[in-house]
């Protein structure tokens, strides 16, 4: 017998907005980072550093990215998301809090993780919670949840490093992985692994090897 899959009524529209609050929250640090590293940099004196600080996050959200979608087969889509939304949460108090731009660059990377790991789980999540009827329309909402942060983003970040501190960058986006875990993990409980019809599901170890040598190679590029 399959397990029952598709999201209705009030929790579907709970996990539309959770799933746009998540996607909204990774672009928003995305592009109000980069416009408070300059500050971040002056102040904590790590200029050899600041190009590590992007790379780190772009190095660990590509090996999250591969390692995410094999997890989400395994278990389901629901520990693997509150797995990214802790990490995430987590680099945002690391680089917040940071003393110095090596624990920045640190915190960036655990951001990355848990980035990569959102962004693939939500596309599961589309794939196996809603209705075929409703995938489109939820592509669509993911995507669109990248232009109100690309408006009002990289202003918004400069007015509040200008007026407060870089660290209120991070930390102020604390509230919003908790929000889209409250929206979300909760109804996908529901979901466990696929059914796979006999076809073999490549082992984590393998996919995690390949995903570092990945991210390594483009290290090195």
């Amino acid at each position: 017998m399959s397990e029952p899959r598709i999201v209705e009524g009030a929790d579907r529209l709970a996990l539309q907005i959770g799933v746009v609050v998540a996607v909204s929250t990774y672009a928003f640090d995305s592009l109000a980072i980069s416009t408070a590293m300059p500050a971040i940099s002056r102040d904590l004196g790590g200029v050899s550093l600041y190009g590590a600080a992007f790379s780190s996050f772009m190095l660990a959200n590509l090996f999250s990215l591969a390692v995410a979608g094999t997890l989400a087969d395994r278990r389901g889509p629901r520990p693997v998301l509150t797995v990214g939304l802790i990490a995430f949460a987590a680099g945002l108090v690391v680089g917040g809090t940071a003393p110095t731009m090596s624990i920045v660059v640190l915190g960036r990377a655990i951001q990355g993780l848990g980035a990569g790991t959102i962004g693939a789980t939500v596309y599961v999540i589309i794939g196996r919670a809603f209705a075929p009827e409703d995938r489109p329309r939820m592509f669509a909402l993911a995507s669109a949840a990248w232009i109100v942060p690309s408006l009002i983003g990289p202003g918004l970040a400069g007015l509040v490093t200008e007026h407060t501190t870089w660290r209120v960058v991070f930390l102020g986006l604390l509230p919003f992985p908790g929000l889209a875990g409250l929206l979300t993990v909760r109804r996908l409980g529901h979901l466990g692994p696929p059914e796979t019809h006999g076809e073999p599901v490549r082992p984590l170890a393998e996919t995690a090897r390949r995903a570092a040598a990945l991210a390594v190679g483009v290290a090195l590029l």
